[in-house]
């Protein structure tokens, strides 16, 4: 199942958004020949102004599923426009350079069993 989930800025232009989305197709799109294939139709489709009259994330989000479901023929392509996404990440510790409390140890050690 691809399916892209992306945090769409109210001050990031569409071209930017088109071209960060065309770059995760690209990089890790399961069908990897397929790939560059649908990633640059979409940024074709960005430079001749396919998403120009596009007015809200929204919309936008809608506008860039449909193109991917229809360019890459594949129904699991999904654009979704989330602004609680970002702090769901924070809260979750995501983009930090914290570093969590290892289980490895805990988990892969077991006890010697006794004969």
């Amino acid at each position: 199942m691809n399916v892209l989930l992306v945090l769409l800025a109210l001050t990031t232009p569409p071209s930017q958004v088109v071209d960060s989305i065309a770059q995760k197709v690209h990089d890790r799109y399961v069908l990897a020949g397929e790939a560059p294939r649908i990633a640059e139709r979409l940024r074709e489709k960005a430079r001749s102004g396919a998403y120009d009259a596009v007015t809200t994330e929204a919309k936008l989000a809608e506008a860039l599923t449909n193109d991917l479901r229809e360019i890459g023929a594949d129904l699991h392509f999904a654009v979704e426009f989330d602004p609680a996404h970002e702090q769901r990440l924070i809260d979750a510790g995501a983009g930090t350079r914290r570093k969590l409390p290892s289980r490895r140890s805990k988990t892969f050690l077991y006890p010697r069993m006794r004969r």
